[in-house]
């Protein structure tokens, strides 16, 4: 079951990658929800599955009826994931508003174990919300939602001619897909640590 907390804004734009989880929450705020939103597409511009990614996510809008825009990375320069996600954040900085991410429980613990890693387990793994300045906060509703709700909501609505994989998420070069394996194999063996997150981190 999909879940979100309930501070949505009234106003928002929902950034939408073109994987399943951003895919998903388009469709479900805007079918479920009936929430009024713009979209958000990033264009990392480094390979050929960001083209792909792009034209799913116009699809898609287009299909909803929902007003898109799209920012491109200019070639070349660092393209690392923390370089991107500085660009990504600068850019939604200067355009300002309220916007969502499709984040979810699996992000959740893949942010509390790196913490840990790194001796700050009691850190909150990620905020419901995040004020970037004065005029700019970005909303995390879906935390509670698991991965495995978005990917069921997606085969029931038939959604996977929408859904553009990043290829990177599959690549151990980046720690982000150690860390979501070691948190499968714990899970295998029974230690799971999702009550544990709900009970110190989101419990109201």
């Amino acid at each position: 079951m999909i879940k979100v907390f309930p501070d949505i804004p009234k106003k928002f734009t929902l950034l939408v990658s073109g994987g399943v989880d951003s895919v998903v929450a388009c469709v479900w705020l805007k079918k479920v929800y009936r929430k009024e939103f713009e979209v958000l597409h990033f264009n990392h511009n480094i390979q050929e599955s960001n083209r792909f990614m792009e034209s799913s996510v116009l699809s898609l809008c287009k299909d909803l009826n929902i007003n898109i825009s799209v920012i491109f990375k200019p070639k070349g320069g660092d393209v690392s994931e923390n370089s991107l996600r500085a660009w990504r954040l600068s850019n939604l900085k200067s355009i300002g508003g309220n916007f969502i991410t499709a984040h979810h429980m699996g992000d959740v613990k893949e942010n509390y174990l790196s913490n840990c890693i790194k001796g700050h387990g009691g850190h909150v793994p990620i905020a419901k919300h995040t004020d970037l300045n004065s005029y700019t906060k970005v909303y995390h509703p879906f935390l509670l939602t698991n991965k495995d709700d978005f990917v069921e909501y997606a085969k029931n609505e038939k959604l996977r001619r929408y859904i553009v994989e990043d290829p990177t998420n599959t690549s151990m070069c980046h720690t982000r897909n150690w860390i979501r394996k070691m948190i499968g194999e714990m899970e295998d063996r029974g230690l799971g640590m999702e009550k544990m997150i709900r009970r110190n981190f989101y419990k109201n």
